[in-house]
């Protein structure tokens, strides 16, 4: 079957749930009737219309039997590469064959586009001292060289992906293991950090090396799952990974979780963040130093840049058992750094995001608090400004006053987004008043927690009352509760009360 998205508006994307009535799959054998090609089509395409990081209104989706094909044109490939994520995180994809063609806006000479790769890749404290090298033909890039580690080789690739005008990117880096490790360690450690890892129910998912490849076999509950467990499976050691693992058509399952989300010490926490914060390169090479209390995780070090501050409280945060993070992380240049330097920085950062239009955006900086000033579309440029600044070494702060003109809701998903909009303090949304009635935005919402399959539909109360929505029942993990906000403001609440509990 092939469906079309036609618009982004969120009013045809409301229109649309109110289609839809709630219900829900007790087990694999029991399908729900909307559990068919053209429905999850549509859910796919409402995750489009909502989402501004997804550019172009000519992004086609074609399904059968769970399998999507997303075809069409954007004009970037961080937007091309968004689509098949949002794609995977819909329940009933089994996977997505993405055949979106990027044309960017602007064209670039092979000589130029490469310079822009390399700068990006310079600028970036993560990547800077990465041996990698840059080759460009027709907006394609080429990346060889050598790095340490699997996620480095991940790191170097997403920096070249977010540079205007990259059309492809072909990463032949290597990886220079040091010591050998043995495949029983290899495996222990890819146990655990699926164990630890709560966007992956691993319940039913074995993992079996031989000779530093890895297997994955047995059962997800979502495509976004299986990326995940892949990307859990690329640690130190590993040469290859191949799955076999089947996205089951029932979204959770109680056998899938296993004892995920059973009792932990903070001992045992504070180990698991630490293993994270080793694997993370834009955190390992700090020292950051971990102290867990009651589930409560506080960071306390140093690092050079505020990206690395960030991503160390998401690796806290993206680990089962933590209730909650205090970063305490302080970020202290590497050297000194004249703030019209660090500006200059910004700005050519800034020019080579495409999402961004660098001219709207004023830069300034004193004492190493960089000032953004200016207008872009969305709640996401605002955020993508903001984290592009985070990522220029001698930026100690971001205070961000761009304007929106265009007001949207802008939600958190871990499977997809690399920043949450909800650190950076100034998210606060005017939301419009409900355009449809409160019995009709429960029932989208409702229809947004069955299609979501990060949150079991049946733990979750709707109450809605004057465009307010009220979530009351037992959810597994902050992920979970995280997630039915995020669908309820989907759904068309205008401001949502998260009473739900998390029973760990």
């Amino acid at each position: 079957m092939r469906t079309r998205k036609h618009t982004r508006q969120l009013l045809t994307s409301l229109a649309s749930l109110a289609l839809l009535t709630p219900g829900v799959v007790s087990s694999s054998e029991v399908p729900d009737p909307r559990m068919t090609d053209e429905q999850i089509g549509q859910a796919i395409e409402r995750e489009f219309a909502f989402d501004s990081g997804v550019i172009g209104d000519g992004i086609d989706v074609r399904i059968r039997a769970g399998v999507v094909e997303l075809s069409g044109r954007t004009d970037n490939l961080l937007s091309r590469d968004r689509a098949e994520l949002l794609a995977e995180t819909v329940k009933g994809v089994r996977s997505v064959v993405n055949r979106v063609e990027v044309e960017p806006a602007v064209l670039k000479t092979d000589e130029d586009l490469a310079r822009d790769v390399e700068a990006a890749l310079a600028a970036d404290p993560a990547t800077a001292s990465y041996k990698a090298f840059v080759e460009s033909w027709n907006g394609s890039v080429s990346l060889s060289g050598t790095v340490d580690s699997p996620l480095e080789k991940r790191l170097v690739d997403r920096v070249a992906r977010g540079v205007k005008g990259v059309r492809n990117v072909e990463n032949h880096i290597a990886v220079a293991y040091g010591a050998p490790r043995s495949d029983s360690e290899i495996r222990e450690e890819i146990v655990a950090a699926l164990r630890w890892d709560p966007l992956v129910d691993d319940g039913l998912v074995e993992v079996r090396v031989e000779d530093g490849d890895v297997h994955l076999a047995g059962t997800v509950g979502s495509a976004a799952e299986r990326r995940r467990a892949r990307r859990d499976a690329w640690t130190s050691g590993v040469h290859e990974v191949e799955d076999d693992l089947e996205v089951a058509h029932w979204a959770r399952d109680e056998d899938m979780r296993a004892e995920k989300y059973v009792y932990r010490s903070d001992a045992e926490i504070a180990a698991a963040v630490e293993a994270a914060l080793r694997h993370d390169p834009r955190v390992f090479s700090f020292g950051v130093e971990t102290e867990v209390q009651s589930g409560e995780v506080t960071l306390t070090g140093k690092v050079n840049n505020v990206k690395a501050r960030r991503a160390a409280g998401h690796d806290a945060e993206n680990t089962v058992g933590v209730l909650s993070v205090e970063n305490d992380i302080v970020v202290e240049p590497s050297k000194p750094y004249l703030d019209e330097d660090v500006a200059i920085q910004i700005r050519a950062a800034l020019s080579r995001n495409p999402y961004l239009d660098a001219a709207e955006i004023d830069v300034g900086v004193r004492d190493g608090t960089a000032f953004l000033s200016g207008l872009v579309e969305s709640y996401f440029g605002k955020g993508e400004a903001d984290e592009v600044t985070s990522r220029v070494e001698g930026v100690t702060s971001v205070v961000n006053n761009l304007v929106v003109s265009r007001s949207s809701l802008l939600s958190y998903d871990p499977y997809v987004d690399t920043w949450n909009v909800h650190d950076f303090g100034w998210y606060d949304p005017q939301v419009d008043p409900p355009i449809t009635q409160d019995e009709a935005i429960r029932a989208n919402i409702e229809s947004e927690i069955w299609w979501s399959p990060f949150v079991d539909a049946d733990d979750v109360d709707i109450e809605v009352e004057n465009g307010i929505a009220t979530l009351t029942g037992t959810v597994e993990s902050w992920r979970e509760w995280n997630a039915a906000s995020a669908n309820a403001y989907e759904g068309g609440a205008i401001i949502v009360v998260n009473d739900l509990t998390v029973q760990m």
